[in-house]
């Protein structure tokens, strides 16, 4: 693991701003998340989430806040909160996030 400053973050990714000081690189955690992402389901679980892999087709909300999801299959899950994690394609869960994720073709950072 090595820290990058923040001009050094920025060459390798110019859409971030200043708002980002610093970070670190991980080149082995990339090639490889599955034990990151069993344990964070893990983790996730036991503090009472449910964890689905159902595919989600749109993000529902009473106009003040949202409900929950309606899954691809047409059923609705009620939920007091939501987590998108759609990446590029979370901007079509909800009109709310139509422009403020956009999909980039991602480069090698080495």
């Amino acid at each position: 693991m090595r820290p990058l400053t923040g001009r050094e973050l920025r060459r390798l990714e110019p859409a971030l701003g200043p708002e980002v000081p610093a970070a670190c690189r991980c080149p082995t955690t990339r090639r490889d998340n599955r034990r990151l992402l069993a344990a964070l389901a893990a983790a996730a679980e036991r503090a009472g989430v449910v964890v689905s892999d159902r595919g989600v087709a749109r993000v529902l909300d009473d106009g003040a806040r949202v409900t929950g999801v309606r899954l691809a299959d047409g059923v609705t899950v009620a939920a007091d909160a939501v987590v998108v994690a759609a990446g590029a394609h979370s901007s079509s869960l909800h009109p709310v996030l139509d422009g403020l994720v956009r999909p980039v073709k991602a480069r090698s950072c080495g």
